[in-house]
């Protein structure tokens, strides 16, 4: 039986000064265990946190691939760089290389425009030919009600805290933000039942929700996520996500956000200046109920 291909996923991190700051702060690559999900049983799959991780350029590797966000291009590109050198082909894909695709194809063999889940297998399906194509467009968004648990076994870092993926996109659309464009325009969320089995066999008591807005708009996403919220009051962890202003609109919602250990939100603000709020496109930061940012903070408080 010949020896199983090996695939290495690398999150990048900052090296130098900034590395032990960054290792404190380094959350769980989700991203990367969702990849290693959907990737056939008869690779060796490994994920390397650079942040937790030194990166050995000389193992023995068949495949290599690299997520990639704006910040962290130079060192992903480095990376890519050294594979390469040493003749492995380097798969790139994230949200930056998902914009500047011509950039990224100058450093790699492959660059995968998307969310991976769907299109990950037929990358693999052509390196096993030797026919991979030089970029791979995620033409279908995946749906989450059908998502498979992601491999937390494959993160071996000690985290200070863990991470959630509960929904993805958004319909806001602000102007500034890559989100509507890499996640789509409607709210994608996973069944609340596979949520809560997969927040049950998280070890750490701490967790952050990486969804850009755990509440979402609009009544059906607000009582989707009060009944998610309640669940997790079972749960015994402590939590902290990402949401909006009209999380203040909801008085129930946040009791309920309370009781399931969540200890605190990060929420844009962008701007005391309503003005600028309308150019930027984010309607929800202008409603009665939240255009008072300093009464909305201590409500949330």
């Amino acid at each position: 039986m010949p020896a199983m291909k090996k695939i290495l996923l690398i999150n990048p991190s900052f090296k130098g000064s900034l590395h032990s700051n960054i290792k404190v702060l380094a959350l769980p690559p989700l991203n990367l265990a969702w990849i290693a999900r959907y990737t056939p049983e008869h690779y060796d799959v490994q994920i390397i946190d650079e942040a937790m991780t030194d990166l050995d350029f000389d193992q023995p590797v068949d495949l290599v691939g690299i997520t990639c966000m704006t910040p962290l291009a130079p060192r992903a590109y480095e990376i890519a760089g050294e594979f390469r050198q040493r003749g492995v082909p380097v798969v790139m894909g994230g949200i930056h290389v998902s914009y500047m695709t011509d950039e990224a194809l100058r450093y790699a063999d492959t660059v995968v425009v998307g969310e991976g889940e769907n299109i990950w297998p037929k990358v693999l399906e052509d390196f096993e030919r030797g026919q991979m194509q030089r970029v791979y467009r995620s033409c279908q968004l995946p749906e989450l009600t059908k998502l498979r648990p992601p491999r937390r076994d494959l993160l071996t870092g000690k985290y200070f805290v863990d991470t959630v993926q509960t929904g993805r996109g958004c319909p806001i659309n602000c102007n500034f933000c890559s989100v509507t464009a890499f996640n789509g325009s409607r709210y994608r969320v996973r069944e609340i039942d596979d949520i809560i089995d997969e927040i049950n066999s998280i070890k750490s008591k701490r967790l952050f929700i990486i969804d850009d807005n755990i509440v979402g708009a609009g009544p059906r996403y607000i009582k989707r996520a009060k009944e998610l919220f309640d669940r997790m009051a079972d749960c015994g962890k402590e939590w902290a996500g990402q949401t909006c202003l009209n999380i203040v609109e909801h008085d129930d919602l946040l009791k309920s956000a309370q009781r399931s250990g969540c200890k605190g939100f990060l929420i844009g603000f962008e701007s005391l200046d309503p003005a600028t709020i309308d150019a930027m496109h984010k309607p929800v930061n202008l409603r009665p109920d939240t255009r008072n940012f300093a009464d909305a903070i201590k409500k949330i408080h």
